[in-house]
């Protein structure tokens, strides 16, 4: 199933699994493509790649803002719903890790943001009833299942984001479906240029441990996605958190295309004999 003449918004598109997302939604179809980021420098750099992969039938956007202004949120939807007429697919990516000084702000982006933006997405995709179903992917991480214990504040913020996507999907609307990714450590300057900068005073004697357990995956050419979700809740098979590269991202976008199908759960249970991945929870589609 194509993307065609769908609407997404992501959070955090200017970078890492956003940016990656936002690259195959444009190349699956999608016909407008809006991301969204803080650093303008980084937004544009971002928009021209996009940008340089749009036809004639698809557009890229980005939309300056920062996630943790609930006033800027809302601007961005007003300006969807304005402009494109309401929204099919929203991703929210937007996330930060570190677990010294900004550990606040950490949760402020990964947790209430998040959560924001996702009310926010179905109220405009209720709103807006447009063609089909709305597909809302919220990115957590391999760490909401498995914490490390040098990063107990990230991985309770991924935790939380999993927790509320759940339940989210026990709204009653049968035009509205959530997805939760858990990544395992991916290739973005998240992780690359972490330092001992961004893990906390409590756990500085586990620092060497963290940092070399990455450097480790880095070098792995495992590339299996592990996801889990609100009406899809999915998890690599092994439940080991392994290396993944942009590249396999695309797995993020054929859920969303199986999900805004009509026999979705045939798709799903084809997709999931197919990747060997397993499902930690329950589906309700």
């Amino acid at each position: 199933m194509d993307l065609v003449g769908k609407v997404a918004v992501i959070t955090g598109g200017t970078r890492g699994i956003g940016l990656a997302v936002a690259k195959d939604l444009i190349q699956n179809g999608a016909s407008r493509v809006i991301i969204s980021g803080r650093d303008v420098q980084e937004g544009g750099k971002a928009l021209k790649v996009l940008k340089d992969l749009c036809d004639k039938d698809t557009k890229a956007i980005y939309v300056p803002m920062d996630v943790t202004s609930e006033e800027e949120l809302k601007e961005l939807f007003n300006y969807t719903a304005t402009n494109m007429g309401g929204l099919d697919i929203l991703v929210n990516s937007a996330a930060i890790l570190n677990e010294s000084s900004m550990w606040r702000r950490m949760v402020d982006t990964n947790v209430r943001a998040l959560i924001t933006s996702t009310e926010l997405g179905i109220d405009l995709m209720k709103k807006f009833k447009r063609p089909g179903r709305g597909v809302i992917v919220n990115l957590s991480a391999m760490y909401a299942i498995k914490p490390l214990p040098q990063l107990p504040v990230f991985s309770g913020t991924k935790a939380a984001v999993r927790a509320a996507s759940l339940a989210y999907s026990k709204m009653k609307d049968s035009n509205l479906r959530i997805i939760t990714a858990c990544m395992g450590p991916t290739n973005t300057s998240m992780l690359l240029n972490l330092s001992p900068d961004d893990i906390g005073e409590w756990t500085k004697g586990e620092q060497e441990d963290l940092l070399d357990m990455l450097k480790a995956k880095q070098k792995s050419q495992k590339t299996r996605e592990s996801m889990s979700g609100i009406n899809l809740n999915l998890v690599v098979k092994s439940g080991v958190p392994n290396w993944v590269k942009n590249s396999n991202i695309l797995a993020i976008v054929q859920s969303i295309q199986h999900l805004l199908s009509d026999n979705a759960h045939d798709r799903i249970a084809l997709f999931l004999k197919r990747t060997g991945y397993r499902v930690d929870g329950y589906i309700t589609l």
